[in-house]
């Protein structure tokens, strides 16, 4: 698996439009502020991270924060909880900090269970 970084809302969303709107109801927040951001973007104060882990077969998560706000996350298919390892690494790697994080009930209960945590123990996606 492999995490890509986004630099702008506009990109972000042409790659993973489709598989958010699959499920529109639970993306809402995400879609909504990335459309935002991509409408507007001299309105963001702080960069926000814009993140994707895709895997063998397309999309396992989608990840979108606007600080001080939390991560908002999308488990979309495959390992989805090694797809939370990665992403996490990823995070702490490049200083991002959250206090918690938004997403489907699915990959939350998977994330809890399985244990989600940066190397040194930092960082853990976990529901609050």
């Amino acid at each position: 698996m492999k995490v890509r970084t986004y630099t702008d809302a506009g990109t972000f969303l042409r790659n993973t439009r489709a598989e958010l709107e699959s499920n529109e109801a639970a993306n809402s927040l995400m879609l909504g502020v990335c459309e935002r951001l991509a409408r507007h973007p001299e309105r963001v104060k702080a960069a926000p991270c814009l993140k994707t882990v895709k895997g063998q077969h397309g999309l396992v998560l989608a990840a979108m924060m606007t600080p001080p706000h939390r991560l908002v996350v999308y488990g979309h298919q495959g390992d989805i909880a090694g797809g939370a390892r990665i992403l996490v690494q990823d995070l702490v790697g490049e200083g991002w900090k959250t206090l918690g994080y938004w997403g489907q009930a699915r990959p939350q209960k998977k994330w809890r269970k399985r244990g989600a945590r940066s190397p040194d123990g930092d960082m853990a996606l976990s529901s609050g």
